[in-house]
């Protein structure tokens, strides 16, 4: 958080008590694990494809870039990170 704020709100972004020491690590994994990532994917020739027959759809999507998502995921999940703790809602 403390990168967002300063990015993003001129360090004026506090986080509430009952988050202020929230990390991604808990007692089966000693690690540390970050909790914010970026990727940067240009120049990496993954391509976005456009949704459904008509060249002037605004839907696209990256194939590549949810495949560096789903390793992502299952590399925290391998160190034991709940979903809920992920951004997967799993229902």
């Amino acid at each position: 958080m403390n990168w967002s704020s300063e990015a993003v709100y001129e360090g004026q972004l506090r986080a509430a008590d009952i988050v202020r020491n929230h990390t991604l690590n808990n007692d089966s994994n000693s690690q540390e694990i970050p909790v914010l990532l970026f990727v940067d994917t240009a120049y990496c020739n993954l391509g976005e494809n456009i949704e459904g027959p008509e060249l002037n759809s605004k839907s696209k999507y990256n194939e590549g870039e949810a495949d560096i998502v789903a390793i992502i995921y299952q590399e925290l999940k391998s160190y034991g990170i709940l979903d809920e703790n992920i951004g997967n809602k799993s229902d």
